[in-house]
């Protein structure tokens, strides 16, 4: 069984450059680490061009990342046995309350509703909190 850990923070607060130094270094312990996160996981890459064509806070784009990070969610569950280390680029239980609940106004009820359905936790989110300059 994997740890499983998820880091967070805004765009360029430092999250994809610590994962690829983590990994090459738990990977030159021996370790086994995978990363998944919602730019390469499942459908991403067409999903990503439908979601561009709405503005930030329409439904089917909230909707669209919800699928993304299932499907983050469920590789997570299926590499757990796989790996001794996932780190998760972002997760629900961050970046998706931020930004829909917090930031786009989805009811607080829905987001535990759905979460319900999304297989797995992180066993340790890290928040990254830095200057936005």
């Amino acid at each position: 069984m994997a740890l499983k850990v998820a880091l967070e923070g805004l765009s360029g607060s430092g999250k994809t450059t610590l994962i690829d130094a983590l990994v090459v270094h738990f990977r030159s312990l021996g370790l086994r680490v995978e990363v998944i996160d919602t730019e390469t996981v499942g459908y991403a890459p067409l999903l990503r061009e439908i979601i561009a064509q709405d503005p930030a806070g329409h439904i089917v784009r909230i909707l669209l990342f919800w699928v993304l990070r299932y499907q983050q969610y469920h590789l997570m569950g299926i590499r757990d046995s796989e790996a001794d280390i996932i780190f998760l680029n972002r997760s629900w239980e961050g970046s998706t309350i931020a930004y829909d609940v917090y930031g786009h106004g989805v009811p607080a009820g829905v987001i535990r509703w759905v979460r319900r359905h999304i297989p797995g936790h992180p066993n340790l989110t890290l928040f990254f909190d830095v200057p936005i300059e």
